[in-house]
């Protein structure tokens, strides 16, 4: 059969497509999915939570499903060939999986004091990874990063055009 289906929502379109994959069907064969944010521009004019989710999906994690009293973690990107502790705690939000936190600002010149709030957010959950996604970082931020280092925090800054150049890569 043929049909169209409509959502505004990018978060839904990328879900739905996802789906239809796993049951077999190939994107641009079997279905397309139209007008997805594609540029900078685009992502600009997002709403914010649609533009976090977009974020966080792009790493191939899961969105925060609190979109505020989240506590400094947007999304999380699961692991599954860590080993597990013996006895690991748990988190802020009961879980025991091995996890990334992913924090997402849809901002530019992102600056220390974020980076520092990312950071208080990581300890808090027992993370010694994470990833930030905003437009840019500041050299305070990056410098930031760096002193997190050196305290045992890997904070790994990612743009979104870098985020958006990968995604061109993978589309080829």
């Amino acid at each position: 059969r043929q049909w169209v289906g409509i959502d505004q929502s990018p978060t839904a379109c990328r879900v739905m497509g996802d789906r239809l994959e796993r049951l077999g069907l190939q994107p641009n064969v079997d279905f397309m999915i139209l007008d997805m944010p594609k540029t900078l521009v685009d992502l600009r004019r997002l709403p914010p939570g649609e533009f976090q989710n977009w974020a966080v999906l792009a790493l191939d994690g899961r969105p925060n499903p609190h979109k505020s009293a989240d506590f400094g973690i947007d999304g999380r990107i699961y692991v599954a060939d860590l080993p597990k502790p013996r006895q690991m705690a748990l988190d802020l939000f009961g879980q025991r999986d091995n996890w990334f936190p992913v924090q997402v600002k849809q901002q530019e010149h992102v600056g220390r004091q974020e980076i520092d709030m990312f950071e208080t957010a990581m300890r808090r959950d027992k993370r010694i990874k994470g990833y930030f996604v905003a437009f840019s970082f500041t050299s305070g931020a990056i410098t930031e990063i760096h002193r997190a280092g050196n305290d045992g925090l890997e904070i790994i800054p990612m743009t979104v055009d870098a985020i958006l150049d990968y995604e061109r890569q993978i589309a080829v």
